[in-house]
């Protein structure tokens, strides 16, 4: 059936014929952890009628990460209906609020922090690093970045993000599609994935992609959900960390699994408990040998 935004919704059933599979390591060694048979008060309303919603939250025993099992098609939300359904018309006021947001109640004003220190260690300042933001949203990352003279790129699947980022963000390159849909002979020192790879059933193949737009001394910067963080901070029914459009949600150990099977070395990874009570992962990788 379809709900009236468009989401394709086939109910899941307590059984199933089809063993279930990691999305990140593909492994069959799945243990239930949760069901979830009604939406949470804040997760994001899909439109899903409450007899239809059923999911199952299961961890893996081979590369630790948590996995999000339903049978709702959410690959199409991220060309408009999910900007639809979360900002509505507001997506260049709901950027302006945030970017006026102060440090301390910022995200992505600390993420911007944390980045550019980052970058200034290894020597990678606007002048010499181009940068990549893959599903770029609001864009309010590469807006702070152009504020200090990086030239930046995004890459969405929403085209009004794309038409956002390119008329008010002024961005030095945007294109609407998917990574893999993107070609370019231009290598970047820094790829960013800002809470993304979660929203992927396929996270190692899309970080793989990145190799080759990142040059060989660059940074690939991801974001993910922290599942230790967050279990240790509330029920899992109410944790944002574990919502339906989060395949994925990541330990430290299944962060640096993603890294080594996508062809990386993890430079660092931090757990931090963001403002908005958000728990995340974060990591710096590097070409494995580089």
């Amino acid at each position: 059936m379809r709900t009236k935004k468009g989401i394709f919704i086939i109910p899941l059933s307590a059984k199933s014929s089809n063993a279930p599979r990691c999305f990140l390591c593909g492994g069959g060694r799945l243990t239930d952890y949760a069901v979830i048979a009604q939406k949470p008060a804040r997760e994001t309303d899909f439109y899903i009628k409450p007899e239809d919603y059923l999911r199952r939250i299961m961890v893996c025993r081979d590369c630790g990460v948590f996995v999000n099992l339903h049978a709702y098609d959410l690959d199409h939300l991220y060309k408009g209906v999910y900007n639809q359904a979360t900002y509505g018309d507001q997506v260049h006021n709901t950027y302006l609020k945030i970017r006026s947001y102060p440090q301390e109640n910022s995200i992505n004003k600390q993420r911007i922090k944390r980045v550019v220190g980052f970058l200034k260690d290894k020597r990678k300042g606007p002048q010499n690093t181009n940068v990549l933001d893959v599903g770029s949203g609001l864009c309010v990352f590469l807006g702070e970045l152009k504020d200090r003279g990086f030239k930046c790129t995004c890459i969405d699947p929403d085209p009004s993000s794309v038409q956002h980022a390119l008329d008010h963000v002024k961005v030095d390159g945007a294109f609407c599609g998917t990574l893999a849909d993107y070609s370019s002979d231009q290598k970047f020192g820094l790829i960013a994935f800002n809470k993304v790879l979660e929203h992927i059933k396929d996270p190692v193949a899309v970080l793989a992609d990145a190799k080759r737009l990142l040059a060989e001394d660059g940074y690939v910067y991801i974001e993910l959900p922290d599942a230790t963080g967050a279990l240790k901070n509330g029920k899992i029914e109410g944790r944002e960390e574990f919502y339906m459009e989060h395949y994925t949600v990541f330990t430290e150990a299944s962060v640096r699994f993603l890294a080594n099977r996508s062809g990386y070395e993890a430079v660092d990874v931090q757990a931090i408990h963001e403002p908005g009570d958000k728990y995340t992962l974060y990591a710096f990788l590097k070409l494995r040998g580089a």
